[in-house]
């Protein structure tokens, strides 16, 4: 029977080394900065077990800035800074270079504005399917 367990927001998974098949995370990677997502993709590499898979769920805003400025930005005040309401745009380009950074394979992504609401605010559900490797 498997369980549920709930992660805090500092990047950190309390968890032994390969423990889990699969890591799972539906809409909450867009309110977490992308450094912080960078050490969950680390994090999910040491806990999944060979083979393991990383699933993440969570929304594009093209009209705002990407992952890139953020990772590219010194300006401690601009590292604080939220997208439309605390969004973050977590962009395909640098999420597939992490997960590659991390020892992942990205197996597949789904981009989709297929809702009314999406579409009015410019803005996309994704799903990152990534292999440990």
């Amino acid at each position: 029977m498997g369980y549920i367990h709930h992660v805090d927001g500092s990047g950190i998974i309390p968890f032994k080394n390969e423990n889990f098949d699969v890591v799972f995370s539906c809409l909450v990677l867009q309110h977490i900065h992308i450094k912080i997502v960078d050490k969950y993709i680390e994090e999910s590499r040491r806990v999944l077990t060979k083979n393991g898979l990383i699933m993440f769920h969570c929304t594009e805003w093209p009209d705002f800035k990407s992952d890139r400025f953020f990772l590219e930005n010194k300006d401690e005040e601009l590292e604080l800074e939220y997208l439309s309401g605390g969004m973050y745009s977590h962009t395909k380009d640098v999420m597939e270079e992490l997960f590659i950074k991390h020892g992942f394979k990205l197996i597949d992504y789904k981009r989709v504005q297929d809702e009314h609401h999406l579409k009015k605010a410019n803005a996309f559900w994704l799903m990152y399917v990534a292999q440990k490797i």
